[in-house]
């Protein structure tokens, strides 16, 4: 069996959203680890005190129960902060998004503080996943969510680092405002030209980024400003003015288009869309596309607590991802980025 927890961290106000984490687990065999009880390794959080950053993880324990049952425990560990009224929930899935069991978290007996325990998967619904198991590897992914009920201490807050980027924080005026001038043409006064195609946009909005700046101080004399972009495609322009423009979620779901949308972010300095690459990345990393997107990551990222999760996880498993002549080839020819 192996797990991953590994993502961006990210700062939120637990009174504005709530946050989740995930863990991927792998089954090489799956009555070996129905059988066995699983404590996966914790996972990291970043608690601001101040303006002093403390570390509080996390356990998820998998446990066999009377039958064919998984229970989980969930407990904050190695941590100086007090938890008050955690809420949480935890769901557990199999690949393709099915979800086996979705269960809120409850207080155990445990004479232990930050501890709680989630109910378990039944015995119908685990007898039926190992009914679907072939030979191989699988996967089943647990998602704790922490709820927005959920406190600190006073004056604290949370930030998370773990497989996939936190809930979103509550659209504001100002967000909604950026969404309806998307590709609209009223008040714009910026065409941008890529690839045969038009979007229309506005200097206001293109400032606030350094390098749309100094695009637009270079034309200041007509009143409509038009800006060529050719180190890009159109479909990479689009998702970076829905990301500007506060536009759902601009960030693809295949490898190659968000390391393409990585570079760009990289070349026209939107943190944000990086951040947003980041977290997309950390849910599809496997053994096979971690060198790649190490490669990438290192060369685009800015944000060094980003750039150390994929380095980690080179590090921490290079003797088994070694084995890949892939791997090795990328590893040998890139080492300064390993």
């Amino acid at each position: 069996m192996s797990c991953s927890h590994v993502g961006p961290p990210a700062h939120f106000n637990l009174s504005l959203i709530s946050w989740t984490g995930v863990v991927v687990v792998d089954i090489e065999n799956s009555d070996d680890f129905f059988y066995e009880n699983r404590e996966l390794p914790p996972i990291p959080l970043i608690v601001n005190v101040g303006a002093n950053e403390e570390y509080l993880t996390w356990n998820v324990r998998i446990k066999p129960s009377h039958g064919d049952k998984l229970s989980f425990l969930f407990e904050f560990v190695d941590g100086p902060l007090e938890i008050e009224n955690c809420r949480a929930s935890i769901e557990v899935s199999k690949p393709g998004g099915v979800v086996l069991a979705k269960m809120l978290c409850k207080s155990t007996e445990i004479k232990r503080k930050n501890v709680y325990k989630f109910g378990t998967i039944s015995e119908a619904d685990w007898r039926k996943y190992k009914n679907d198991i072939s030979e191989g590897a699988h996967r089943i992914t647990i998602e704790l969510t922490i709820l927005r009920e959920s406190r600190l201490e006073k004056g604290s807050s949370w930030a998370f680092q773990g497989s996939k980027l936190l809930g979103r924080e509550e659209k504001s005026e100002t967000d909604r405002w950026l969404s309806n001038l998307y590709d609209n043409p009223i008040y714009s006064d910026v065409i941008i030209k890529c690839g045969g195609k038009i979007f229309r946009a506005h200097k206001i909005v293109l400032a606030r980024y350094p390098v749309f700046a100094q695009l637009l101080e270079a034309q200041t004399v007509d009143p409509e400003t038009e800006i060529l972009i050719e180190d890009m495609t159109p479909n990479s322009l689009n998702r970076l003015l829905k990301c500007i423009y506060k536009v759902g979620s601009p960030v693809p779901n295949e490898e190659n288009q968000i390391l393409e949308l990585l570079e760009c972010s990289a070349k026209y300095k939107i943190p944000e869309l990086e951040t947003l690459c980041i977290q997309k990345l950390v849910t599809i990393t496997t053994d096979e596309n971690i060198a790649e997107i190490n490669i990438a990551v290192q060369k685009c990222c800015t944000n060094p607590k980003a750039l150390a999760i994929f380095k980690n996880y080179c590090r921490q498993n290079h003797a088994r991802l070694s084995q890949n002549e892939d791997y090795q080839k990328l590893y040998l020819e890139n080492l300064k980025l390993f």
